[in-house]
């Protein structure tokens, strides 16, 4: 079946956004191949804008490529504890400038992420919850005002949204990371630059000691 886009952005965007939503979603999971030749007849295009989508994905780590060969990036416990130590240093950084240059608006936006995002929570629609997850990590990088800082975490982006999905796989709600973000945001209000980056750092170890809960009990399902 062909899939039809409309031409109001570059095809190749298109396609990239949705070859992405496809390995977000695990329709295309870990190891799977993709192959520009089989997706441009799927499509019903040239092989050039999928090549192009298919280059954007490799270089965000979700596609690897092995001697011309591109398979879906395969999540590993090892590489998560990487990226999110990574990540940890970058967020340090990120929520200690946006505590110093708080704005009323800032604020307001994080009170309305985490009442929306407890909502969501307790209507189970996790969908939600990832994408409030992200935009309240999002609305505390960009009020860092640090274009360097930005940068750097939009390199690894992707791979963050890709593991963070993977925790609402199968969620277990005894992880309650809204208290986390809750304390974050209380040491935000009191301009407290140093505690609320602290706190950030400790939330991003909870999440790795999740994952490692997660990754042990698939592990333990897979030997069944």
């Amino acid at each position: 079946m062909c899939a039809q886009l409309e031409r109001v952005q570059p095809l190749y965007e298109q396609y990239y956004a949705l070859l992405k939503n496809r390995i977000m979603t695990n329709e295309y999971p870990p190891n799977a191949r993709l192959i520009d030749t089989q997706l441009a007849k799927e499509f019903g295009t040239s092989r050039s804008p999928i090549r192009e989508a298919l280059r954007m994905l490799e270089q965000e780590g979700l596609l690897v490529n092995n001697k011309g060969i591109l398979t879906v990036y395969e999540p590993t416990l090892i590489d998560l504890v990487e990226l999110y130590k990574v990540r940890s240093g970058l967020e340090y950084s990120a929520v200690y400038w946006a505590t110093e240059y708080q704005t009323e608006e800032f604020i307001v936006a994080l009170d309305d992420c985490l009442k929306k995002t407890k909502e969501a929570l307790n209507e189970k629609d996790y969908e939600t919850v990832i994408q409030l997850n992200t935009k309240y990590h999002d609305l505390i990088l960009y009020a860092s005002k640090n274009s360097r800082l930005i940068e750097m975490m939009e390199k690894i982006r992707s791979l963050i949204l890709l593991y963070r999905n993977i925790l609402f796989l199968d969620f277990d709600l005894d992880y309650n990371f809204i208290e986390d973000h809750e304390r974050v945001c209380n040491f935000i209000k009191s301009k407290d630059s140093k505690k609320s980056a602290e706190f950030m750092v400790d939330h991003i170890n909870n999440d790795i000691a999740y994952f490692k809960k997660v990754f042990n009990k698939k592990n333990r399902s897979e030997l069944v």
